[in-house]
């Protein structure tokens, strides 16, 4: 779109979650994202919960968030982190408080 720019803000992250699938006990089963190469957004990809998780651990800047109408932008809703609870790692939002592992997203 000729005269308008993608938000400096994007820029910052490694994922953009836009959608998730859940498990019966309501943790999250995979989701579809955007990856971050370099200066440019890829196509959506479909994640596993284990995938998800691995990238968390390594330090990847995740978010939920939604596409906006320019190709690249996304309206960021919030980050994602790891918490421990019961002995296992759980995702969640921060500064949101939350049963399970809600992310906030459409499910698909």
């Amino acid at each position: 779109m000729r005269g308008k720019r993608v938000s400096p803000q994007t820029k910052k992250f490694d994922l953009v979650i836009v959608s998730a699938r859940y498990t019966a006990g309501e943790q999250v089963d995979c989701v579809q994202a955007y990856q971050r190469s370099g200066a440019v957004w890829g196509d959506v990809i479909l994640l596993t919960r284990e995938q998800l998780l691995t990238r968390l651990q390594a330090g990847a800047r995740v978010v939920t968030g939604r596409t906006s109408d320019l190709p690249g932008d996304f309206q960021i809703e919030a980050e994602v982190h790891l918490t421990r609870s019961d002995g296992m790692e759980r995702m969640a939002l921060r500064g949101r408080e939350a049963d399970g592992e809600a992310l906030g997203v459409p499910l698909f």
